[in-house]
């Protein structure tokens, strides 16, 4: 199972959206409003994330629309029109996956987080706290 929807997931990713980057915080995009204290229902899709390192580099086959706070740990990847984002660096490979259909109003993602050096945890993200890389 975890390996077909991995494949998955990176198909999507590979294929599905064009272009990769940081963007700057936007009213209704802001890491209060989708992970924070004050978070509150969104009608985007996304996935919050947190890392014990900086997160600033990426690779160059990354695909993704997300942005970060200013202290590189704290980052969000969002839907932006496309069906999956996929996010690499030296150390790790995440996949998502926000086309999916769990309920009616629910901005849901499948995720997928693989440690380059071995490890690696998947699920569904709904919203709420971030996620920890480690």
């Amino acid at each position: 199972m975890k390996v077909t929807s991995a494949c998955f997931l990176y198909a999507s990713a590979l294929f599905g959206i064009v272009g990769a980057g940081w963007m700057p915080d936007q009213p209704k995009l802001s890491w209060d409003l989708l992970c924070g204290s004050g978070a509150t229902a969104s009608q985007t899709s996304h996935v919050c994330l947190v890392a014990q390192e900086s997160i600033t580099g990426f690779a160059p086959q990354s695909d993704f629309r997300g942005f970060k706070l200013s202290d590189d740990r704290n980052f969000v990847l969002y839907q932006d029109n496309r069906d999956a984002a996929f996010w690499q660096n030296d150390r790790y490979i995440i996949s998502v996956n926000f086309n999916i259909a769990v309920g009616q109003d629910t901005n849901c993602a499948v995720y997928q987080i693989e440690k380059i050096n071995g490890g690696s945890k998947d699920g569904f993200y709904c919203g709420g706290p971030p996620i920890p890389l480690s």
